[in-house]
């Protein structure tokens, strides 16, 4: 572990590189890696090799990437050599990609922990795209439209992209409802432990039923934060005492309601 990794849980990425929809998944998810291990000039110095280690893609896809990346003039793709006293001739030696975009404003803090948990590229964009929404706060409620604009991905690819996100806990999902029970926006709350040992869920694997989905997210904020925990116990709380003290007072005033029919039944009665 190097010492920036063990001082610093977080690094820069400009929000230029997470919002831009006309690069694809894999381009952007490079683009972090680059700008995460740039040194204090903006430069990177690594392999095809150790990029394809950092992110999780095949070397192709790395070149497809960074052809990708330079034509948008995100980076500056410079090819170095060296002799090789083996062959007799200069050889390829590590590439260097200078980092065009300052950091010093319009950024967001994503933690290193992202690189850690198994997902996909659509994944990793949108887990990107919650941290940008969620700036300095620990939550965050975008809709399932607002992220599908924000990173420029389908309904499909942004509910799978949900589901991964909730199982390697970088975020625990909350389906939130309404006071007439509709769904309102899913509430995304910012975890501080990845779990690294949770492969990503496919088709042909079991799913929970509808009637546990509701149900999982709090045993994941006991085991991850209780603070968020409790937080959440207190506005269930104050929810049903808020629903309750509704329901006292329609009672009371059909009860009230139904005492002043029977007195005044009562006094035409008796004055019959």
């Amino acid at each position: 572990m190097s010492k920036s990794h063990r001082y610093h849980s977080t690094f820069r990425i400009p929000n230029q590189l997470i919002v831009d929809a006309t690069l694809s998944f894999s381009a952007r998810r490079l683009g972090v890696v680059l700008y995460s291990r740039r040194n204090p000039l903006g430069c990177c110095r690594k392999s095809l090799a150790e990029l394809a280690g950092l992110s999780g893609l095949s070397v192709t896809t790395i070149r497809k990437a960074i052809e990708e990346l330079a034509s948008a003039e995100y980076i500056v793709h410079i090819r170095t050599h060296r002799y090789n006293e083996q062959l007799g001739r200069m050889v390829y030696d590590k590439n260097v990609y200078h980092c065009l975009l300052p950091t010093i404003e319009n950024f967001t803090m994503v933690p290193w922990r992202i690189f850690d948990a198994p997902m996909t590229c659509g994944a990793f964009v949108a887990a990107l795209y919650l941290y940008y929404r969620a700036g300095n706060n620990s939550r965050c409620f975008p809709s399932l439209s607002a992220i599908c604009q924000g990173i420029g991905a389908s309904m499909a690819t942004v509910c799978r992209a949900r589901k991964i996100l909730d199982t390697v806990r970088l975020f625990c999902v909350l389906q939130c409802k309404k006071l007439n029970r509709a769904f309102s926006s899913n509430s995304y709350h910012i975890l501080q432990q990845a779990a690294v040992d949770v492969s990503i869920p496919s088709s042909s694997a079991p799913r929970p039923s509808p009637q546990l989905i509701g149900i999982a997210p709090f045993p994941c904020l006991l085991k991850h934060s209780t603070g968020q925990l409790l937080l959440q116990a207190f506005s269930f709380l104050r929810g049903i005492i808020k629903i309750v003290k509704q329901y006292l007072d329609l009672d009371n005033v059909r009860f009230i309601r139904t005492r002043k029919e029977k007195i005044k039944n009562f006094h035409i009665f008796t004055n019959t």
